[in-house]
């Protein structure tokens, strides 16, 4: 059916993983009933949300997106998100849309069948040319019934995160933001459904967004004309009400009064804030989570200024708890690797390359659990609560004790894929994780390990590991991985990475040449 010729992503504002919070209920009127406006009223096919890291630009998205839903006039959705499976790749986007409004348009399903059926391999065309024969075209194919219906109201499709795609889409992006202006510039706006999209105030996409045509096509939103402190307040004031309801014997015992915390420290917690919605959640999770009391935890985040200076405060209680050096000291390799793999691993897998029981590997996550969503299953992903995490931890300027440094977390990547081929021996299941990851992606790990321009991994012991790693990989397992790479249509690879065991590459890192 559609689905397997589409393979669409769980990427709706239904089914994508992760946190989907919503508005808090009486916040964000001013911007949520501008937004409902353009969809409701205006001539503008787009609507372009923006906002700096952290600022709510996902839980409006969320919000507007279940508002339509309600309102019967969602068309599709979707929610990229960084180093989550395919949600950072523009490739996906189209044929989850696509898929979505076979669902949500009547007549859409068998015009798509059709479309399909014609053209095969339309998947590996340009997006342009997607978006017109998947989207476009189909939908004004259905015109009599879906233009009779978009008189009283128009279908809106809601994008969120559009900076979310990896560096290597951006031409993609671009290719996209052409196609849908071109589409609605051709018709003069008149187009079967409006779009709505957030994203940061990126370069490459104001360029896009603020061309002569696109402007005469756009409402621009910008949250920061959009004052967020009273909205803010009442975010920490139903927070700390619950957290205090909770853990009520707890702070009556220890004589806390209500309301709890004082309106003083609100004050000071709404100017920390700045409008940054993830430092509002971050900063109750850190004190809502368990162990400790909470008014403790309270007067601990506030020494904390800033979003930066509370993931400082996260890992430093992490890794230090109660002021002495913890057991924790693989907290920072775990969190290097699961910000650096190519593609997620679910927690059994992950733990499983990291030679840790899963066990291990969740009480070392639950050391951070404020900023991480830890799903109940093994068989799931952990996932950061907002890709700001990850800014922070690869800038060293910004997170100092707690920078990751790619090219030696990429390097312990690359030994325990080769470790973990050693350990299964020949057998390579491309199907079985995370022995398929590990096959086809230590070379990959390898190169950007030590192709990083500012220098390479300057941990010693590391070098001697994969010094090792590599002897034993050549003298076992280089022939039959060959085989495997060659029989499963791998070759590019292989030839791609071929000059890493160049004598002049290998004297640098005192290995010899394989």
């Amino acid at each position: 059916g559609l689905h397997q010729l589409l393979q669409p992503v769980n990427a709706s504002y239904q089914n994508r993983s992760g946190k989907k919070a919503r508005c808090l209920q009486g916040t964000r009127k001013d911007v949520l009933e501008t937004i409902q406006k353009w969809a409701d009223r205006t001539s503008l096919p787009i609507c372009w949300l923006n906002g700096s890291a952290g600022s709510g630009k996902s839980t409006i998205a969320q919000t507007i997106a279940e508002w339509c839903a309600d309102e019967r006039k969602l068309a599709a959705s979707f929610f990229f998100f960084r180093g989550i499976g395919n949600r950072d790749k523009i490739s996906h986007l189209i044929p989850t849309l696509a898929f979505q409004l076979s669902t949500t348009v009547r007549g859409m399903e068998p015009l798509l069948q059709n479309a399909l059926n014609k053209e095969p391999s339309i998947l590996n065309t340009p997006l342009s040319y997607q978006f017109d024969k998947l989207i476009m075209e189909p939908m004004l194919a259905c015109s009599k019934r879906i233009r009779n219906f978009f008189k009283r109201k128009r279908m809106v499709i809601v994008i969120d995160g559009l900076d979310e795609c990896g560096h290597q889409d951006r031409t993609l992006m671009d290719e996209f933001i052409d196609a849908v202006v071109d589409a609605c510039g051709a018709r003069n706006g008149r187009v079967p459904f409006c779009l709505f999209i957030t994203s940061r105030v990126e370069e490459y996409l104001r360029k896009k967004l603020e061309t002569r045509n696109a402007r005469n096509l756009t409402l621009q939103l910008k949250l920061q004309n959009f004052n967020a402190a009273g909205d803010i307040r009442m975010f920490f004031q139903s927070e700390f009400e619950t957290i205090y309801d909770a853990n009520r014997l707890l702070m009556t015992t220890d004589k806390v009064p209500e309301p709890w915390p004082s309106s003083e420290v609100l004050d000071t917690l709404v100017k920390e804030a700045s409008g940054s919605y993830i430092y509002s959640s971050t900063f109750v999770d850190f004190v809502s989570r368990a162990g400790g009391m909470p008014h403790r935890k309270l007067l601990d985040a506030l020494k904390a200024h800033g979003l930066d200076d509370l993931y400082s405060q996260v890992f430093s209680n992490a890794l230090y708890p109660d002021g002495v050096p913890g057991n924790m000291v693989d907290l920072m390799q775990i969190m290097g690797t699961l910000l650096l793999l190519e593609d997620p691993l679910p927690i059994k897998h992950l733990a499983s390359l990291l030679n840790i029981s899963s066990r291990r590997l969740v009480e070392i996550f639950l050391s951070i659990q404020s900023i991480l969503l830890i799903p109940e299953s093994d068989d799931d992903l952990v996932q950061l609560v907002h890709t700001s995490l990850k800014d922070f931890l690869l800038a060293p300027a910004r997170s100092g004790n707690y920078f990751i440094n790619p090219p030696t977390r990429h390097l312990s990547i690359a030994i325990n894929c080769l470790n973990i081929i050693e350990r299964n021996k020949a057998e390579f299941w491309f199907g079985v994780q995370p022995l398929s990851y590990a096959v086809k992606e230590w070379l990959n790990h390898l190169h950007k390990a030590l192709s990083e321009e500012e220098r390479y991994p300057s941990d010693l012991s590391l070098i001697f590991l994969l010094k090792d790693s590599l002897t034993n990989f050549a003298s076992s397992s280089l022939d039959p991985w060959l085989h495997s790479m060659i029989m499963n249509n791998m070759n590019a690879t292989i030839y791609k990475e071929a000059p890493l065991f160049s004598p002049q590459v290998s004297r640098n890192i005192d290995v010899k040449p394989i």
